[in-house]
């Protein structure tokens, strides 16, 4: 028949066509398509009878998987792209461009800003007045605005001044070590400087001015050398009733 086949079918072997197919498939090692096509071609030549005793050897020598039929349907077609995966898919493309520096210095500025808004930093607000006539009665209280706590805070209160008898006042200073062991984020501590100057009967004050330096030491750095210091200076004004309020000047 043309197929290169050296057995074929006798009286004493009746699957000559079948050991002919299988030892050609053997010498050429036919996988896919091509060994599917040949032997669907031999099976279409012989008879039923033939086609199930060929089919029975076949599987037999475990090569059934010839026999099995191509599929007519045609292969899926791969839809097409979304817009929105073709968006992200540019999207990653330019950020793989970027070069390795320029991702280095999005670290660092990353880095330095997070350290930046985690480090202390104190602010103080004004409260009430123990003493109408005693602007520097006034408490103070200071907060820790940063995400670390700061130890061992000390103040340094400083005033000046003008008496309603002339009399001028330069710098009359007290300090107040360790007014406060810790801050954590949001803690908030009085400032003892309204214990400085007691004031009885001097008249009205002219001229008034106030100095609050606060030293602490940030977490977990406590040593001397680490310890840093924020001046806060504030300046009296008048009121229509004759009280002083400050105001913050820096």
């Amino acid at each position: 028949m043309g197929l290169g086949f050296r057995h074929y079918p006798t009286q004493a072997n009746p699957f000559g066509y079948a050991q002919g197919w299988l030892e050609w498939a053997t010498r050429f090692r036919r996988t896919g398509w091509a060994a599917r096509l040949e032997a669907s071609s031999y099976l279409f030549m012989t008879n039923s009878r033939d086609r199930r005793k060929l089919r029975r050897q076949l599987q037999e020598a475990g090569r059934g998987h010839l026999l099995r039929p191509q599929s007519d349907k045609p292969a899926p077609i791969a839809a097409p792209p979304s817009e929105l995966l073709l968006r992200f898919s540019s999207f990653f493309q330019f950020w793989r461009k970027v070069r390795w520096w320029a991702w280095l210095g999005v670290i660092v500025l990353a880095t330095a800003i997070t350290l930046l808004e985690g480090y202390p930093w104190l602010s103080v607000s004004e409260g009430a007045a123990l003493s109408t006539q005693n602007p520097f009665s006034t408490l103070f209280y200071v907060t820790n605005d940063g995400y670390l706590p700061v130890d061992n805070l000390n103040a340094n209160c400083s005033a000046s001044f003008d008496d309603g008898h002339g009399n001028h006042f330069n710098s009359i200073g007290s300090g107040y070590p360790q007014f406060a062991h810790r801050l954590n984020h949001s803690g908030r501590a009085t400032i003892p400087c309204f214990r400085m100057i007691e004031l009885k009967n001097i008249g009205p004050l002219t001229h008034v001015s106030l100095s609050v330096t606060i030293t602490y030491s940030a977490w977990p750095f406590s040593c001397h050398a680490c310890r840093r210091h924020q001046v806060f200076l504030f300046s009296g004004v008048t009121a229509d009733n004759g009280q002083t309020m400050w105001t913050f000047v820096s």
